[in-house]
């Protein structure tokens, strides 16, 4: 969530114009990220005795949101500024796009929790880089 609103902040820079479909589209975005958050965080703690098999039992439905905001993001980044915008970015980013979706389909078949945690470490690695490489610095307009 930090990386995403810290990326957002750039639309300021590269939007002369915002319309209702700009604003909408980061909206959702934010929505669907909160809604893998939720996925993970159980309801009801008392009922859960194993996070592994919790995790597991909602599996699908968390990697069918980790794509869908996989998808929303390579429609928010063509907004940033087109197919130029996002081969800019460079492989780390845009290749960050298409590793996760090959990754939500092996975490939607998958019932290894290895595999699971494996993928979760290796992909928060990855955002990190990619946070500290990619766009370490928002840039200020002039006054």
């Amino acid at each position: 969530m930090v990386l995403f609103w810290w990326w957002e902040f750039r639309l300021l820079e590269l939007l002369k114009q915002w319309s209702l479909w700009n604003h909408f589209l980061v909206i959702c975005f934010a929505v669907v990220l909160v809604l893998q958050v939720a996925l993970l965080i159980p309801r009801d703690w008392d009922k859960v005795d194993d996070m592994n098999e919790y995790f597991l039992a909602k599996r699908r439905w968390f990697y069918s949101v980790f794509a869908l905001s996989l998808i929303i993001d390579l429609i928010d980044s063509y907004m940033k500024g087109g197919l130029a915008y996002i081969k800019g970015a460079g492989i780390l980013s845009w290749g960050f796009n298409l590793v996760g979706l090959l990754a939500a389909v092996v975490g939607f078949r998958s019932t290894r929790i290895r595999t699971h945690s494996t993928m979760a470490i290796l992909f928060l690695l990855w955002e990190v880089i990619i946070g500290f490489d990619v766009s370490p610095l928002l840039h200020v307009r002039p006054s």
